[in-house]
């Protein structure tokens, strides 16, 4: 037993009030030294350089990627020293100064609502904050190339076609990830091997907003995963991972953009589902749902679909090894329904190439050559490191957002499902190690983002545990019960504070960057044109200008100026009813300037059109 005199400072409201002072004094002095290294300017993982000039794309030089800057590894630094004992002091003092009781009634309303009434209010709360994200963090702005290639092959696929022709001077148009062979068929170069995310996201094109898929995709995440763990924790619990989810700004600043992690985490959480519901009841009807489920996954992202799949493939093995009667026949028909659906992949490859191939597999594996990088063991484990330190942070916003989930490796007694977890996070590590490249970090580890189904879990799993841990022990007047729910709201409340407005800043700003060239286009009030791209700001993962639809119907096309001015006229000439222009970005002076040209101005001495005065940008 614990007893007040045992404490250095014995008076209850007196110990709350000099914790409560300690917590404010950290938060107070990481705003006054630590947050001036969040970087709220540019420079932090906004690439700028102003040495490249885009009249091609084979000019393009690759940025060189960063793990991390001084001024995150700073940032990281300050939140760990400052913010976790924050945390740690206002929790102590709000939990002296509350009662049980009042826990008990903030937990018996959350518990209380009915299940369709609480999922319905938290469903339109998630898709309502992703979707500002979307409208006033990101600008509804892509943050990286990829997205304007999944969107380009998705307004293809919505009229019914795998590509489209290209057009004959398709040297204009090259952007990164879109490709043209031999027999002038134009596409994405995702979908020869990545699929299934352009079909979903050819429905949004449909209604003019594809970035509802992703925001959809999100909203049956949660749904998916509170059955999950209603199935595994139990009801009231499950009303938890709902929560949990919708405070985790890895979840809903990713499932803002238009990257396909989003749709390919509700399908192997579809998966999960259905595999739970298999496992337990051993219904024919869901084991092919769940095939269905992987195979769709699969389709989606193969190689993050086997990552997925393999413990749950050795999960499979050890049951129909355990008991073939009732599982054998089942597991089997699941593989093969799955295996037949992600066959599709190569199917796929087939039309549009025209021939078989194996699925590309350049960028996996070490010693790898190609474009300057070879990857080592010592850069696997480097990117392993990284992206974890990263989902550390972004998972829930709090500098320990891993805290209660790591606490499955110290449970003396793991059930099945304990270990099919830890097997679906280790699998996926193990296999993003063999990736050639760290992935995109803008809206936090992207690779990693499967990874939110477990996390949670684990993590609301193993909050309760400690609830019950303290009560177990009847540690008298301790406030162990009180103090870890009271720790996550705060932790909670300090990363809108911190973490939050941090990461929406830095990405106005990176969407302000993208958005600059084609902002100064729309107020010189330029229509019915053609817009030249001489040069753009090097901003993140935007490499590229902006890509024009398949059909080349916008109202404003963007090309790449060439080097030859017999190509920049000739293309002109092909347009004659298009005014012409020139897009050049100063990167010294941050703007971009739109200049009004005509076809006769391309020369062998001027290659770029533009007039003297303007020949020095």
């Amino acid at each position: 037993m614990i007893s007040q005199s045992d404490t250095l400072i014995p008076h209850p409201a007196l110990r709350s009030t000099v914790y409560l002072l300690l917590g404010l004094f950290c938060l107070v002095l990481y705003f006054i030294i630590g947050y001036q290294f969040n970087d709220f300017v540019e420079q932090d993982m906004i690439y700028v350089d102003p040495t490249i000039e885009r009249y091609a794309l084979g000019n393009f030089v690759e940025s060189r990627m960063e793990y991390f800057t001084k001024i995150e590894l700073s940032a990281i630094l300050w939140q760990w020293v400052l913010l976790i004992p924050a945390s740690v002091f206002l929790a102590l003092g709000i939990s002296l100064k509350l009662t049980e009781s009042s826990l008990e009634t903030l937990h018996q309303r959350i518990v209380k609502m009915r299940l369709v009434s609480f999922l319905m209010v938290i469903s339109l709360v998630t898709l309502f904050l992703i979707v500002i994200i979307r409208m006033t963090v990101l600008h509804n702005t892509p943050v990286t190339d990829d997205e304007g290639s999944y969107l380009f092959q998705a307004e293809i696929l919505r009229t019914g076609r795998l590509y489209a022709p290209a057009h004959p001077l398709s040297i204009f148009f090259k952007r990164y990830f879109i490709l043209e062979n031999a027999d002038g068929r134009w596409y994405s170069g995702y979908l020869t091997h990545r699929p299934g995310y352009m079909f979903f996201l050819a429905l949004g094109t449909l209604v003019r907003a594809p970035w509802l898929i992703p925001a959809l995709s999100s909203v049956l995440t949660l749904l998916l995963l509170v059955l999950i763990a209603r199935e595994l924790l139990g009801a009231d619990q499950a009303r938890y991972v709902a929560l949990f989810l919708i405070i985790s700004p890895f979840f809903l600043f990713t499932s803002a953009t238009l990257l396909p992690y989003a749709t390919s985490l509700m399908l192997t959480t579809a998966f999960f589902w259905a595999y739970v519901k298999t496992v337990k009841t051993s219904s024919w009807p869901i084991a092919i749902l769940a095939g269905i489920a992987f195979g769709v996954a699969a389709f989606t992202r193969p190689f993050e679909a086997a990552a997925v799949g393999l413990p749950f493939g050795c999960h499979a093995i050890w049951l129909m090894c355990k008991e073939p009667r009732r599982y054998a026949a089942r597991f089997v028909v699941m593989a093969m329904l799955a295996a037949g659906i992600a066959f599709q992949v190569v199917f796929i490859r087939m039309v549009v190439l025209g021939y078989q191939t194996p699925i590309p597999m350049t960028i996996i594996g070490f010693a790898q050559q190609g474009e300057g990088y070879r990857h080592t063991v010592p850069l696997a484990l480097a990117h392993l490191g990284v992206n974890w330190l990263r989902v550390n942070g972004w998972l829930f916003g709090w500098p320990i957002s891993l805290l209660f989930a790591s606490m499955v490796f110290f449970k003396q007694r793991r059930d099945q499902w304990d270990w099919l977890l830890i097997g679906w996070m280790a699998s996926v590590s193990a296999f993003y190690c063999l990736y050639k490249y760290p992935g995109v970090n803008d809206t936090g580890p992207v690779y990693y983002f499967t990874l939110i189904t477990p996390l949670v879990l684990l993590t609301v799993r193993h909050v309760f545990s400690l609830q019950q841990f303290w009560l177990r022990r009847n540690l008298g007047e301790t406030t162990g019960p009180r103090f870890w729910p009271v720790f996550v709201i705060v932790s909670f409340a300090i990363s809108l504070l911190t973490f939050f407005p941090y990461r929406a800043i830095y990405l106005m700003n990176l969407t302000d960057r993208i958005r600059q060239p084609y902002e100064a286009v729309k107020n010189a009030k330029v229509h019915n044109a053609i817009v030249y791209i001489k040069s753009l700001p090097n901003v993140g993962w935007i490499f590229n200008g902006r890509l024009n639809p398949p059909d080349l119907s916008d109202d404003v096309l963007y090309v790449y100026l060439q080097r030859d001015p017999a190509l920049n006229r000739k293309l002109a000439e092909m347009y004659p009813d298009r005014s012409l222009h020139i897009l050049t970005h100063d990167a010294h002076e941050n703007k971009s300037s739109v200049i009004p040209i005509q076809p006769d101005d391309f020369t062998s001495s001027n290659p770029s059109g533009l007039p003297v005065s303007h020949s020095k940008l």
